[in-house]
């Protein structure tokens, strides 16, 4: 009996030295064939493999290595490969193919892997290539849950892409499952001249510097089969990020935001960051990634200086406050800027105009009446008379909101003091031009004043008992603007006025009609006089024709 198992023994030994040897000098490629028709048929896509080279050692089990491994991309988007790698090599646990037990992976690897995702875009193809893809994993085995690890390059000169966590394969179910995956990406690796070919509205924007921030996503759980679409849950965050857009010259830091992907919306929450000392808060979100994405942007600003902001800007007046603003915006990422559309309101806290007085300019400006400030400073009301001798003007309201059509922003200001009112209105388009229309009101009580003292400036009044002051319209570069009274249009209005009044006395003076006196410092002293009833009815007559209305 011990011979005959010495005889076995010895048998199974030369037979395995034998397989071993074999094995060694055994040429895998000519399977090469059947390998590729058998993943060609899986993958549903033509796959090339260059060459297969089988190892095998007692301590180290049974390793493939398959080199020059590529998979076609599909037949509308492009001849190039969706997926090459230089080797794809596996190692096989000898024992448990020997005790016949499930086939188990000692470790699996893919080196410097090139994937190249290509989709239609509104009818545009974009694509993203992900280069040096490595990726590795161990003790897989069916139904067993196992580690793996990686690291990409994406939008980058080097690998900027880390990930790790567990998988689950399931042969049976013909389901992958994977949990607790973890993401990170450092954007300062991103290369701008690559991202803007893949989302050229970068440039569009205005982003002028390399991004800053890093990426940390965690993907509880994906579960892919063969009978449902992926469902994709992740939450993350992004933190410390940066980004300096050209129209405010420096750069949004310290951003900060928790981001979430539920199958294909991406969300941006509880957005937190600093430009320059003031804050901003909000909520981004996409909507249909995989396609065409659909951004809705909800953002607040607050505390916002605006020498900060506007310094440096070519304006006409220099305009100090704190400033607040809320922007609400929506569009197709493809069509963004000139697809978007949505509201901008704005308001300015503790405002004022330096170095200029408004008062002061209105008299000055009003040159068809000689020495007004000195003929109007006597009649002045007490708050008016303080204000002419102060440099600065201060602003009680100061309100702007705005509706986005197109890409162009029409406009609605309000600005008010207790020495004027301003509106302007226009419209603000891409190409940054601008078309201003502005009106000035000065306040009935100071109204009342102006014309006590002069009473040709009456032809200006509104149908509220202000003095109106139009400004010419302006449409051109929005850096040049020019913010300046129609000074022709004011004279015209006072002459004709001028000249009507007289016609009009001239006529009740070819009538003999009595008319009662219009010393315009008796008007808010005397008792009204009725007017005769044949100077009501010449009125009534006159004010029909359109030169005296």
């Amino acid at each position: 009996m011990k011979k005959f198992l010495i005889i076995i023994f010895t048998v199974f030994a030369v037979v395995i030295a034998g397989l071993f040897v074999y094995l060694q000098f055994f040429d895998a490629n000519q399977y090469r064939g059947i390998l590729v028709e058998k993943a060609s048929e899986a993958l549903g896509r033509a796959v090339t493999i260059d060459d297969i080279n089988l190892t095998v050692a007692l301590d180290k089990g049974v390793s493939l290595k398959l080199s020059g491994v590529a998979v076609a991309d599909g037949p509308h988007f492009s001849d190039a490969p969706l997926l090459s790698a230089e080797s794809v090599w596996l190692n096989v646990d000898v024992k448990r193919l020997i005790s016949g037990q499930n086939l188990k992976v000692n470790s699996f690897k893919i080196s410097d892997a090139s994937i190249n995702i290509r989709q239609h875009i509104s009818d545009e193809l974009r694509a993203i290539t992900i280069d040096h893809f490595d990726f590795q994993a161990a003790n897989i085995a069916d139904g067993s849950a196992f580690p793996f690890n990686g690291a990409l390059m994406a939008l980058s000169e080097k690998q900027n892409i880390t990930f790790n966590g567990k998988a689950r394969v399931d042969s049976a179910a013909k389901q992958l499952s994977l949990t607790d995956v973890n993401l990170r990406s450092d954007l300062s690796t991103i290369a701008m001249d690559q991202l803007t070919q893949v989302v050229p509205q970068v440039k569009d924007l205005g982003v002028t510097d390399n991004l800053q921030g890093v990426i940390d996503l965690n993907l509880e759980e994906l579960i892919v089969d063969d009978q449902t679409m992926p469902a994709v849950n992740m939450k993350g965050s992004f933190k410390n990020g940066s980004i300096t857009l050209k129209e405010l010259g420096v750069p949004i830091k310290e951003i900060n935001a928790d981001i979430g992907l539920a199958d294909d919306v991406l969300t941006l929450k509880n957005i937190a960051a600093r430009i320059y000392s003031g804050s901003v808060g909000g909520d981004v979100r996409l909507i249909n990634i995989f396609q065409n994405p659909l951004v809705q942007v909800n953002v607040k600003c607050e505390q916002l200086l605006t020498e900060d902001l506007l310094d440096g800007k070519g304006l006409p007046v220099d305009l100090r406050g704190v400033m607040r603003a809320e922007v609400e915006l929506a569009g197709l990422l493809a069509e963004i800027p000139a697809g978007l559309k949505g509201n901008v309101s704005f308001t300015m806290d503790e405002a004022r105009i330096v170095d200029l007085n408004v008062l002061d300019v209105v008299f000055s400006h009003i040159s068809f009446v000689p020495n007004l400030a000195e003929k109007v400073s006597g009649n002045l009301p007490g708050k008016y008379k303080e204000k002419l001798d102060v440099k600065d003007t201060e602003l009680k309201i100061v309100y702007a909101e705005g509706k986005l059509v197109a890409g162009d922003l029409n406009y609605m200001v309000n600005v008010e003091a207790d020495e004027f009112l301003a509106y302007l209105t226009g419209v603000f388009q891409l190409n940054q031009t601008i078309d201003n229309t502005t009106h000035v009101y000065i306040p009935k009580d100071l109204s009342d004043s102006l014309i006590q003292s002069v009473e040709e400036l009456s032809a200006l009044l509104d149908n509220q008992g202000r003095i109106h002051i139009p400004f010419k319209q302006y449409s051109g570069p929005v850096d040049r603007i020019e913010i300046l009274p129609d000074l022709g249009q004011v004279g015209r209005r006072v002459i004709e006025q001028k000249g009507k009044q007289e016609l009009r006395d001239a006529i009740y003076k070819a009538l003999d009609i009595d008319t009662p006196s219009q010393n315009p410092s008796d008007k808010n002293t005397q008792p009204k006089q009725e007017k005769p009833i044949e100077q009501q009815l010449l009125d009534g007559l006159l004010n029909e024709i359109p030169l005296f209305k």
